[in-house]
């Protein structure tokens, strides 16, 4: 409900770390809406049931880099969301990783208003792929079970619910 009064009737978000479409979605809401809603998840074990609830799926991990890593699949669907680089799981699979700038560019995006992420630890990765300045989305959230992301220059911090801090974009 924060969120949602921060944001524009009509817009463009972003699911970093998806898991299945629905279970905890922070963009849901906004795809029911009419929002243009891209969910990135690399598990391949919640493809299936992510492609036929959401309309744009893009099956990569966000990161720093563009190439391949291990990703370590834990948990059965629709658990399966502390699966991520960090090893100690139940099987592994080799992930296509892209910067968040070329997913973002790949997928038609012009522009983004919201933002959300929930990559397990990997979310410093997933911010040095992306470029704050030139997407400046109005709503930045990020899960940070460690709390060391900081507020981004140009943005005030809304406060920690639950594990995600909350971000908006205030120049």
């Amino acid at each position: 409900k924060v969120v949602e009064e921060l944001l524009p009737e009509f817009g463009m978000a972003c699911d970093v770390g998806a898991n299945d479409g629905k279970f905890y979605s922070n963009t849901l809401h906004f795809e029911e809406k009419g929002w243009i809603v891209l969910c990135v998840e690399p598990n391949p074990s919640l493809r299936e049931v992510g492609t036929s609830l959401r309309k744009l799926w893009r099956e990569v991990a966000a990161s720093d880099v563009d190439g391949e890593r291990e990703f370590y699949i834990c948990g059965d669907f629709p658990y399966a969301s502390n699966s991520g680089f960090n090893g100690g799981s139940d099987a592994k699979v080799q992930v296509q990783t892209l910067r968040l700038d070329r997913i973002l560019e790949e997928a038609g995006f012009h522009r983004l208003d919201y933002l959300t992420m929930d990559v397990e630890l990997h979310e410093p990765q997933v911010l040095a792929g992306f470029t704050l300045e030139r997407w400046k989305p109005t709503v930045l959230v990020v899960e940070d079970q460690r709390e060391v992301i900081e507020c981004p220059p140009g943005y005030e911090f809304l406060g920690q619910f639950e594990f995600d801090r909350v971000f908006k974009r205030i120049s």
